[in-house]
C-alpha cells in the first residue's frame, strides 16, 4: 500500500537515491545533481520552512516524491508553491501515485497561503503534461536554460 507523507530534515537523506533516479532518467545536462548540497540545502530548507518534500513510499522505500518552495509573488506578494522536483518510479506510474503527489501539492500548497503553484514539465514528458492539463493547469511560459558551468 502506497504512504505518503511530508519529509521532516532528518529524513532528507532518505530521499537521495529517488533524486539521483530522477537525474539519470532525465539525462539532461541542465539536471546536475550535487548529492551532497541536495542534502543540506533540503535540510535547511525544511528547518527554516521555506519548502516542503512529499514523499511516497511503498512498504518503506521511497516510489516518488515531489518538492517546492513556498515564495512570495514578488509582482503583487500573493504566495506562488514553486515545484522544483516532481518523480515516480517507472515501475509506479499510472498506478495514481503522481495524481496523489499532486493532489497533496496542491492542497498543501493551499493550506500554507498559496494562491497559485507552478509546475514544470520537461518537454518530451508529454504523459506528465496531460496530467496536469486535466487537473486544471494551462501551459503559461517556456523557460529555456543554458549551462554557463
Amino acid at each position: 500500500m502506497i504512504e505518503y507523507r511530508l519529509l521532516d530534515p532528518p529524513d532528507v537523506p532518505g530521499v537521495l537515491p529517488l533524486v539521483l533516479e530522477f537525474e539519470a532518467a532525465i539525462a539532461n545536462p541542465v539536471i546536475q545533481i550535487d548529492p551532497a548540497a541536495f542534502v543540506q540545502n533540503w535540510t535547511r530548507f525544511l528547518e527554516i520552512d521555506v519548502g516542503f518534500v512529499i514523499l511516497a513510499s511503498d512498504d518503506g522505500r521511497p516510489v516518488g516524491g515531489l518538492s517546492a518552495y513556498l515564495v512570495p509573488n514578488d509582482l503583487n506578494g500573493s504566495a506562488v508553491a514553486q515545484e522544483t522536483w516532481w518523480f515516480v518510479k517507472p515501475e509506479y506510474r499510472g498506478r495514481g501515485v503522481g495524481d496523489a503527489l499532486l493532489e497533496l501539492f496542491e492542497r498543501y500548497a493551499r493550506s500554507r497561503g498559496a494562491l497559485r503553484v507552478s509546475m514544470g514539465v520537461i518537454l518530451h514528458l508529454t504523459p506528465v503534461a496531460d496530467l496536469l492539463t486535466t487537473r486544471g493547469y494551462t501551459p503559461f511560459e517556456t523557460i529555456f536554460y543554458k549551462w554557463l558551468g
